[in-house]
């Protein structure tokens, strides 16, 4: 991921989708992004649909790595 791609451009681009719970860039102690982010959508439907697809922003492709959150299962 680019390091100019901020976290309101990614929630932005994901709404397409489905409901975005939270969007978090992670950063240097200087600020400066390291490349890679956390996405979490607001429902299972909206994870199936955006990994569907390949993603593309700034010219670069977004890897998709799902993870599961088994806390929302239990409540």
């Amino acid at each position: 991921m680019k390091y100019l791609i901020y976290s309101e451009v990614l929630r932005l681009y994901f709404e397409q989708f489905g409901g975005v719970a939270s969007v978090s860039l992670v950063c240097e102690p200087n600020g400066k992004s390291k490349g890679y982010g956390f996405i979490t959508f607001e429902s299972a439907e909206t994870v199936a649909k955006v990994l569907k697809q390949v993603h593309v922003l700034d010219h670069r492709q977004v890897n998709n790595i799902f993870t599961v959150n088994y806390w929302s299962f239990l409540t």
